[in-house]
């Protein structure tokens, strides 16, 4: 059983360098076995077709980002805001690092691919989703239980609300790449500006810690890569 385990995550890899280097439209599960030089009855005792693999990476990396959330959670090196600004900036740095390649914040978009797996796979994701939003939640209620913030309840959902919208629209600005005659740039010194906005009117006690410069160096260690 591990050794069928290790052989996937092999060939996940392989996937994941396949569709930086042809997009993710250009991807096709052929092409992990033409890269390694496998028979395709071994490729297909594994996945069976391109959505699968597709899925099976969003999976691998919900519960990457699980473990980022739930180290900040322990890192009490960072302030309250400090975590809230890396979590609501995070995906944002992603794309804006991965140089337009659609990786894994594409395929989460894609209802399409999510459709076309089975539902015990679509089951294995709504599990690794609903995980990383329970630790994101311990994020978001720690400063409450802490009395850091003051704001109600209604409050803290419309900031949140806010966050999410702004959040997907910079992700999605941020991989297409378009020309600025279509589309504004992203630039991540606004969309700190913004967050950091956004965040504090939550009506912080005394002057919340809020260290630029440790949030960059936290947002390179964990969201440098591009998927």
């Amino acid at each position: 059983m591990e050794a069928t385990y290790d052989r996937q995550a092999e060939l996940l890899g392989v996937a994941r360098e396949l569709i930086l280097e042809q997009g993710i439209n250009g991807f096709k599960l052929i092409d992990i076995a033409k890269k390694i030089d496998i028979p395709r009855s071994q490729l297909y005792a594994h996945f069976r077709s391109r959505e699968d693999v597709l899925v099976c990476i969003v999976i691998e990396d919900l519960k990457s980002v699980r473990d980022i959330v739930i180290e900040l959670v322990n890192d009490d090196t960072l302030s309250h805001l400090e975590r809230l600004m890396i979590l609501q900036l995070g995906p944002i740095y992603k794309a804006l690092e991965s140089n337009g390649k659609a990786g894994t914040q594409f395929i989460m978009s894609n209802q399409s691919i999510l459709n076309a797996v089975s539902q015990e796979t679509r089951d294995s994701v709504a599990m690794a989703f609903n995980n990383l939003m329970n630790s994101v939640h311990q994020i978001w209620m720690g400063a409450v239980y802490e009395n850091k913030i003051s704001a109600s309840e209604h409050k803290i959902l419309e900031v949140k609300r806010l966050l999410s919208i702004f959040q997907r629209g910079s992700v999605i600005m941020a991989l297409h790449k378009a020309p600025e005659t279509l589309m504004l740039p992203v630039e991540f010194d606004f969309c700190f500006d913004y967050v950091n906005k956004t965040l504090m009117e939550l009506g912080w006690e005394g002057e919340p810690s809020c260290r630029q410069s440790v949030i960059e160096a936290r947002l390179n260690q964990f969201f440098k890569h591009p998927f």
